[in-house]
């Protein structure tokens, strides 16, 4: 790997990760988890998510039977943010969902060969 792919690797890790310091425009007084997600490029998703609580909190990628692709337990932290690289997952319908004890959140990605397709994200409890 060159250096400078490895340099525009390292900015855009960067840039991904800043906003996950600043206090976010949209975050609520309730409680509840702010999630925002965007597509990146045709296969990478940039994921923050705010006000955790510093409780236990679990990011799922799953397909539409039930099948677990990616799965990562976050405790102790107010925020976390992540660059998600689908590009191994064949082409359909995943389903990124965030769960905490007083409830979830989850958005449905359709992966395809020309890009990624985010829905809304929808909280229930």
């Amino acid at each position: 790997m060159s250096i400078l792919k490895k340099l525009g690797a390292a900015l855009l890790l960067a840039a991904i990760s800043l906003p996950m310091w600043a206090a976010p425009a949209t975050a609520n007084a309730t409680g509840e988890i702010t999630i925002k997600t965007k597509a990146v490029d045709s296969k990478s998703i940039a994921i923050y998510l705010y006000n955790l609580d510093k409780e236990k909190t679990t990011l799922q990628v799953r397909d539409r039977h039930g099948n677990v692709y990616f799965q990562k337990r976050i405790n102790h932290h107010n925020g976390f943010s992540m660059l998600l690289d689908l590009e191994q997952l064949p082409a359909g319908s995943y389903i990124i969902q965030v769960n905490r004890k007083d409830g979830a959140s989850s958005q449905v990605v359709r992966v395809m060969e020309e890009g990624l397709l985010l829905s809304q994200i929808v909280e229930k409890e």
